[in-house]
C-alpha cells in the first residue's frame, strides 16, 4: 500500500468522510428510505454527533488517535456542541424543528472553518505529519479467547435489555420520558404551560421540564423520522448499551494499560449487571430498563466518558484534551445536577492524594490535575444553583416528602422499607444518617472493598493504583462516613445520596486485581522454573467462573 493511500486510511479522515456522507444523506431527507428503525437510528446519531464533533475535533486540533479514540472524542465535543445549543433553545420559546434547523447551520458554518484549520496544518506539518505505519498484527489464541469471553458476556446483557425493555411494565420514569419527547417532537413551544404529561405517566408530580438530554433524544428520533415507541424502547438503549460497554473498555485501557485486562473490566461489568436486576435499586435493572434517561445516561455513559478524557489529559497533556473534558463536564451538568458530582468525587480525592505525596509528585500531574480541579469547581457550583432551584421551585420533594424541607429533614411521606433501603437514619433530630449497607452488599462491591488494601500498598507505584483508591474512597467516604453524609445528603437531598455508589469502580478494580494476580503467579513460576504462560489465563478463567455463578449471565 502506497504510503499517500496509508495517508487517507487513518481513523480521521475515514471517519469524517463516512459520518460526513452520513449528515448530508439526512439532510436531503434521503435516510426516510431506510425501513430498518435501528440503522435509522444509528445514522440520526451519527449525524446529529459525529460528524459535527469530527469537525470541532479538526478545528481545535485533536491529534490523532486510534479508531475508537478518535470516533468517541468526535462523540463527546459533538455531544457538547449540541447541549450548548439546546441549553441556550430552551430558554426561548423554540420547537424541536428550530433547533434541528439552527443545529444545520451551525454545522454548515464549521464545515469551512475545519477544513482551512486542517488544510493550514497540514502546510505547515504539524499534527498530520505522523507516521502511518500499521502496526504488525499477530493472532493469539490467548487474545481470541479473551475477546470471545468478553462479547459472551456482553451479548447476554444486550439479550436481558432488549427483554427487558419490550416486556417490562413495572414502575419507572420511561412513560415520563416518553411522553415529554412526544411533546417535543409535536410542540410548537417548549414552554406551552398547558402541557400535562401523558395518562400513562406514573409519577404525575414531577413537573414539566425540558431536560437537555431528553430533547437529544427527540431530536434523534426527528432525524430519524420514525415511530417514537420502538426507537425509545429498544433502538436507543441496545446502541447506548453497547457504546457504554466501549466506553468502559477505554477507560480500563488508558488505566492499566492492557488489552487483555481491559477486556476482562468489560465482562466483569456485564456479569455484575446481569447478576444484579433483582429490584429497583439494583444496578443491574437500572442499565436493562432506564438507560434512557437522564440520571442513568450520566451513569453509564457521560461518567466513564469525562474519565476518560479525565485519564488521556493527565497523560498527554494537550490542551485539546482539556477542551473535549470541557464539552463533556458541560453536557453532564446542564444534563443533571449530579452528573458533576460523579466526576468531582473521585478526581477531587486524587487531586488531594497527589497533594499529600507532593515533594515526589511530578509536577505537569499537579499543575494538569489543579487546572481540572478548577474546572470542575466551576461546574459544581452551577449544578449546585440548577439543582437547588429545581428542587425548591417544582414539586419533585412531593415524592420523598411534603416539602423541600421536609425532605431535608427525613420527615414526611416516605414508608419504613423505603427509608431502609435508602438510608440508615441514627438521628433525625441531629440529621445524623449514612447510606444503608444493604447497597454495598452485592458479591462484586464486596470484593472490590477486599482489594482496597492491594492498592494502598501499591500508593508508589503508577497513577492506576492512586486513582482506582481515589474511585473506590470518594463514593465510599461521601455515603458512610457520618457528618460528611449529612452534609453531602443536605446539598443533593438525603434520598439521592445513594446514586453516588453508582460510580463504584468494581470492573477496573477487580480486573486490576486480576491482573496482579497473574503477573505474580508468573514472576514466581518464572523463578522456580522459567516463563509459564498459563499464568495469563488466571483473569480469564476468573471471568469464566463468575459467568457460571448467576443463571442470568
Amino acid at each position: 500500500m502506497s504510503p499517500s493511500l496509508r495517508q487517507w486510511l487513518r481513523p480521521a479522515p475515514v471517519i469524517g468522510a463516512a459520518s460526513g456522507i452520513l449528515w448530508l444523506l439526512q439532510l436531503t431527507g434521503m435516510t426516510t428510505a431506510v425501513s430498518n428503525s435501528f440503522v435509522a437510528v444509528l445514522v440520526s446519531l451519527v449525524a446529529l454527533l459525529v460528524f459535527p464533533g469530527w469537525l470541532l475535533a479538526r478545528l481545535i486540533g485533536v491529534v490523532r488517535t486510534s479508531w475508537l479514540e478518535e470516533t468517541f472524542v468526535d462523540i463527546a465535543l459533538g455531544l457538547g456542541l449540541a447541549s450548548a445549543l439546546i441549553f441556550v433553545a430552551v430558554n426561548t420559546p423554540t420547537n424541536i424543528t428550530s433547533i434541528a434547523f439552527f443545529h444545520t447551520i451551525l454545522v454548515l458554518l464549521l464545515a469551512p472553518l475545519a477544513l482551512l484549520a486542517m488544510w493550514l496544518r497540514w502546510r505547515r506539518r504539524l499534527s498530520d505529519n505522523e507516521a502511518t505505519e500499521p502496526p504488525v498484527w499477530r493472532f493469539s489464541w490467548l487474545n481470541a479467547a479473551y475477546w470471545l469471553a468478553a462479547a459472551i458476556a456482553v451479548a447476554a446483557a444486550i439479550y436481558v435489555l432488549v427483554d427487558h425493555a419490550a416486556y417490562y411494565f413495572g414502575p419507572t420514569d420511561r412513560p415520563n420520558i416518553l411522553a415529554w419527547i412526544r411533546h417535543f417532537l409535536t410542540t410548537d413551544f417548549f414552554f406551552d404551560r398547558g402541557f400535562r404529561l401523558a395518562p400513562e405517566v406514573v409519577f404525575t408530580t414531577l413537573r414539566e421540564k425540558v431536560q437537555t438530554l431528553n430533547v437529544l433524544a427527540a431530536l434523534v428520533v426527528h432525524g430519524a423520522d420514525i415511530p417514537l415507541d420502538w426507537a425509545y424502547l429498544i433502538d436507543l438503549p441496545v446502541i447506548l448499551a453497547l457504546a457504554a460497554f466501549v466506553l468502559t473498555y477505554l477507560v480500563a485501557k488508558e488505566l492499566l494499560h492492557d488489552t487483555r485486562l481491559a477486556l476482562v473490566a468489560v465482562a466483569l461489568l456485564s456479569i455484575w449487571l446481569l447478576s444484579d436486576i433483582d429490584n429497583g435499586d439494583t444496578n443491574g435493572l437500572g442499565f436493562m430498563l432506564r438507560l434512557i434517561e437522564d440520571k442513568y445516561v450520566l451513569k453509564h455513559l457521560l461518567f466513564p466518558l469525562s474519565i476518560w478524557l479525565y485519564l488521556r489529559y493527565l497523560g498527554r497533556g494537550a490542551w485539546q484534551n482539556l477542551v473535549v473534558l470541557a464539552a463533556v463536564l458541560f453536557s453532564a451538568t446542564v444534563s443533571h445536577p449530579l452528573g458533576i458530582l460523579f466526576f468531582a468525587l473521585p478526581t477531587g480525592l486524587y487531586w488531594l492524594f497527589i497533594l499529600a505525596d507532593f515533594k515526589r509528585a511530578d509536577g505537569k500531574l499537579v499543575r494538569r490535575t489543579t487546572i481540572v480541579l478548577g474546572l470542575t469547581v466551576l461546574f459544581v457550583g452551577a449544578a449546585y444553583l440548577q439543582g437547588r432551584e429545581f428542587l425548591t421551585t417544582s414539586n419533585t420533594a412531593g415524592l420523598y416528602a411534603g416539602s423541600y424541607d421536609e425532605m431535608l429533614s427525613l420527615r414526611g411521606g416516605l414508608d419504613t422499607e423505603y427509608r431502609a433501603r435508602r438510608l440508615l437514619i441514627f438521628s433525625l433530630d441531629y440529621q445524623l444518617y449514612i447510606g444503608s449497607l444493604h447497597l454495598i452488599s452485592h458479591p462484586f462491591i464486596l470484593l472490590t472493598l477486599a482489594c482496597t488494601p492491594l492498592l494502598a500498598w501499591r500508593w508508589n507505584s503508577r497513577l492506576p493504583e492512586r486513582f482506582l483508591l481515589a474511585a473506590v474512597l470518594a463514593p465510599m467516604i461521601a455515603v458512610y462516613m457520618p457528618g460528611i453524609s449529612t452534609i453531602v445528603g443536605k446539598v443533593i437531598s438525603p434520598w439521592m445520596l445513594w446514586r453516588l455508589l453508582w460510580i463504584f469502580p468494581a470492573p477496573y478494580v477487580l480486573a486490576y486485581t486480576l491482573g496482579a494476580i497473574a503477573d505474580a503467579v508468573q514472576r514466581h513460576q518464572a523463578i522456580q522454573a522459567g516463563r509459564y504462560p498459563l499464568a495469563k489465563w488466571v483473569p480469564l478463567v476468573a471471568v469464566a467462573f463468575c459467568e457460571s455463578c448467576w443463571p442470568h449471565a
